[in-house]
């Protein structure tokens, strides 16, 4: 939305709908949740940089096996359990990065090129799916793929943000 609200609006090709990207997604969700949200409360991110900003990111996000409802606003669940499980995901990652390794493998077909990700161009599947693929880039040990890591490459420097 606030893309859509800032750039030119024939700047970004509209979603495609792709499925396969999506599916993607979708079965990367519980590994991504158990790497990534561990770490951003570790990593020095300036939205986490007090620990108000890390108490309320853990208190709002949960850890799988939870569903939201079940985590947020839980008064049966005490901020420091959830921090706990924040722990234990991040203690199983010498199982589950060899698992994303083996999912990126899996994205590499679904990416057209290193400049977008569907064929025609620049789009809003970009915008998903960089992002999501950034937000990896906190995990050591993760192995890219060729095609994935030129695309993270290419977006890194289009887009000036470090990764």
């Amino acid at each position: 939305d606030i893309i859509a609200k800032n750039a030119p609006e024939s700047f970004f090709k509209p979603a495609s709908g792709r499925t396969d990207l999506k599916a993607w997604q979708k079965s990367v969700e519980t590994l991504m949740r158990k790497l990534q949200r561990p770490r951003y409360v570790m990593v020095p991110l300036p939205e986490f940089m007090q620990k108000a900003g890390r108490d309320a990111f853990v208190n709002n996000h949960q850890m799988p096996p939870f569903e939201k409802a079940d985590w947020k606003g839980n008064p049966d669940m005490s901020l420091d359990q959830k921090y706990k499980y924040y722990e234990e995901a991040y203690a199983e990652s010498p199982a589950l990065v060899p698992q994303l390794s083996k999912a990126l493998v899996e994205l590499e077909p679904l990416i057209f090129c290193a400049e977008f990700c569907t064929e025609g161009g620049l789009s809003y599947d970009d915008i998903d799916l960089w992002a999501r693929m950034r937000s990896m880039t906190v995990i050591k040990g993760i192995e890219y793929p060729p095609k994935v890591r030129a695309y993270l490459d290419h977006f890194e420097k289009a887009g000036d943000v470090p990764l």
